[in-house]
């Protein structure tokens, strides 16, 4: 499953950086932030909807930001996919290529 997957990666065309950066910004846009406070918060813990995260604030000063575990995991894998597009951008721009074979081989 792995060998598929990287395959497919391999042999697809990669996103270019300009473009991937505009989707990021514009999705950072899209995201409107709640507020709540912290009492709220506390009174309604049991049925916190946490559908979309939200920040809960102290005294007026956001403290928290709270989200569900599945947009916590889909957050971090975003990131680490992020870091691996950079890493792999780097190693092309240095010359650090493999061919689809070689890749293929030092898998199996």
């Amino acid at each position: 499953m792995v060998k598929g997957i990287i395959e497919r990666m391999f042999t697809e065309c990669f996103v270019q950086k300009s473009l991937l950066d505009i989707e990021i910004i514009q999705s950072l846009l899209r995201v409107k932030m709640k507020f709540k406070t912290i009492s709220y918060v506390k009174k309604n813990a049991a049925a916190l909807n946490v559908d979309e995260p939200f920040v809960v604030t102290q005294n007026g000063i956001p403290v928290y930001v709270i989200e569900s575990y599945a947009a916590r995991e889909e957050r971090e894998t975003s990131i680490a996919l992020l870091k691996l597009l950079t890493l792999s951008e780097s190693d092309k721009a240095e010359g650090h290529v493999f061919s689809k074979e070689q890749l293929l081989k030092g898998l199996s």
